[in-house]
């Protein structure tokens, strides 16, 4: 029981702490803060609660100055990552962090 009571309080002082690390030391954190919200949706029901921590992790563990890009054909979806000096090549104008939309396919 006593892990119960412990392992959610390391998880969420372990998203806490990931701010201060390095991009490849916190690779870990999002994995389980996500696990660790959809087992409370699971449980208690909790989706929209569930949904909201699950956006609120991924952006505080992507990189900083970094663009999620959504890429879409008919067959996959996929995201991908791009670090902030390949972002600042693709768009140099920009200088906050976006999030791209899908062209729909013709």
């Amino acid at each position: 029981m006593a892990l119960m009571t412990w392992l959610p309080l390391v998880i969420e002082g372990s998203l806490a702490v990931s701010l201060l690390l390095p991009q490849r030391l916190r690779w870990w954190t999002p994995g389980a803060g996500l696990l660790f919200h959809l087992l409370i949706a699971l449980m208690m029901g909790l989706w929209s609660f569930a949904l909201a921590m699950a956006g609120g992790i991924l952006v505080l563990c992507l990189p900083l100055g970094s663009t999620i890009r959504l890429h879409a054909d008919e067959n996959t979806a996929t995201t991908e990552m791009a670090h902030p000096q390949e972002a600042k090549a693709l768009d140099p104008d920009r200088s906050a962090p976006s999030v791209e939309q899908p062209q729909p396919s013709r």
